[in-house]
């Protein structure tokens, strides 16, 4: 029933990824076009800098509150006291940092009307408690609530954005559905949290956010700081757009790996918190063969299609972006299994400080690359300050673990993966230099690739294929029924 109900949560995660996937697909073209690359460097410059405030508001709430949750998922009484004090905690640190952000940002900047439309995105994530449901492993409302943002979002800009001159309508249409999305969430709390009164203690949680902000502040500098640094020491803000528009693509494919993190996490916890071993070590087998089986043809699948999709997709001036692409891709790999490392295990069993370790490692490998490559290689020393660091982290993460977590004898189980990608890959690659550059081309590349990924993994007789089916037919009959 536990493995049932992960699937389930995951399946549900992934059709929002899914969407993710699609949402670039219809907006990224046009606003590409419509704002051109200089304001797309301007508002992407703008939003990495508000996400430090959105950082110092959230501090390690979010992931400390999942935990929290899902270590009392059986007693409603604590986890209603539980989200009451990071509710609280989360609201007045978010006050502090609004203060702060106003006084730097928002009064005689150079961007500073766009800074003050971003004072929007720093309150939405006051308001956001999709961390409670995701401890909860209710991943239904958060899915269909973020969906509904997205699609909103998507109507607000091809209505209302038509010129270079509004960027700042273009902000709006991107952040107050967000914080619109936040807000629907919370009538269904009802159904969870008790009426009792509750006796609030903060200072019990003050130690462990801050545990986890740490990690999150090195997160923050080689996912952030990137575009931060980028627009310091580069004169063309433009590179800003095209590092940004880059990682965009790869976080939406890298999402439909990690998501597996996120509803994982949860499950392990209890298991944690019950001494199932047995079931924890299962856990992380699965959700290594998971991130394999997505991964690798993803992150090969991006490089195969970066020449062909890059053109059409974005348009004249965007051609940096074919390269970023392809660099960054290995990420998708490295980040999902220190995803299952760091997120799933160091995190459910309480090993913070290690996790804390690597990412600290990886942040301050990640700053001094971008020091020494950024000057002379723009965003694509970015890009690659980015893997050195992401390596870095899988490298201190599979150390410490290693006598838990066998990664080797993991890795080579999922040969079948690895083999598979790489056919797919040869076939979609090859195929790129005889198709003309195009939509229907790409999306052909797309349903090949995907066609021969799946036939060579069924031929090869692995199983996960046939697991996830059998769990959408369950799932359909119990619907019929």
């Amino acid at each position: 029933m536990a493995n049932k109900k992960i699937v389930k949560n995951y399946l549900y995660d992934l059709a929002y990824q899914i969407l993710l996937l699609i949402t670039p697909l219809l907006t990224t073209p046009y606003i590409s076009r419509v704002l051109g690359a200089t304001n797309l460097g301007i508002y992407d410059y703008v939003s990495a800098n508000a996400a430090y405030f959105v950082l110092l508001g959230t501090v390690g709430t979010s992931l400390y509150g999942r935990r929290e949750v899902a270590f009392y998922q059986d007693d409603q009484k604590k986890r209603t006291k539980v989200f009451f004090e990071i509710v609280i905690i989360r609201g007045i640190l978010t006050t502090f940092a609004l203060i702060l952000y106003f006084l730097l940002f928002c009064n005689g900047n150079k961007y500073s009307l766009i800074y003050r439309v971003f004072i929007l995105d720093i309150i939405a994530n006051m308001f956001d408690i999709s961390w409670f449901f995701q401890g909860m492993q209710d991943f239904k409302k958060t899915v269909i609530r973020n969906a509904i943002v997205k699609m909103t979002g998507i109507i607000f800009i091809f209505l209302f954005v038509k010129n270079k001159n509004q960027l700042p309508l273009y902000s709006v249409c991107t952040t107050l559905p967000i914080l619109l999305g936040h807000l629907t969430l919370w009538p269904y709390l009802k159904d969870y949290i008790s009426n009792d009164k509750i006796k609030i203690d903060l200072h019990a949680h003050i130690k462990p956010i801050f545990e986890m902000f740490i990690p999150q502040i090195a997160i923050e500098i080689y996912t952030v700081l990137d575009k931060t640094m980028i627009g310091r020491i580069c004169e063309n803000i433009a590179e800003v757009g095209y590092y940004a528009q880059a990682q965009k693509i790869i976080k939406i494919v890298l999402k439909l790996v990690t998501s597996i993190g996120v509803v994982m996490l949860p499950a392990m916890a209890l298991d944690y918190m019950k001494g199932n071993e047995e079931q924890l070590q299962k856990s992380i087998f699965n959700s290594f063969r998971y991130i394999s089986f997505i991964g690798i043809p993803v992150m090969l699948g991006v490089i195969g299609i970066s020449d062909n999709f890059v053109p059409w997709f974005y348009g004249k001036g965007y051609e940096p972006i074919t390269n970023l692409l392809k660099i960054m891709s290995v990420l998708i790999v490295i980040v999902g299994y220190s995803t299952v490392i760091g997120s799933q295990y160091l995190l459910a069993t309480k090993q913070e400080k290690i996790y804390t370790v690597s990412v600290m490692v990886g942040s301050i490998i990640n700053f001094l690359c971008n020091l020494l490559l950024i000057p002379s290689f723009g965003s694509l020393g970015a890009s690659l300050a980015s893997v050195f660091a992401e390596l870095s982290v899988s490298t201190i993460q599979i150390i410490y673990t290693r006598k838990k977590i066998p990664i080797i004898r993991y890795t080579l189980q999922n040969w079948k993966y690895y083999f598979s990608g790489m056919v797919m890959f040869f076939l979609i690659f090859s195929l790129g230099y005889y198709l003309p550059t195009g939509f229907f081309s790409t999306l052909f590349q797309i349903l090949v690739g995907m066609i021969i990924y799946f036939l060579l993994v069924i031929v090869l007789k692995d199983d996960i294929i046939s697991e996830i089916l059998n769990e959408l037919k369950r799932r359909n009959k119990k619907s019929v029924l």
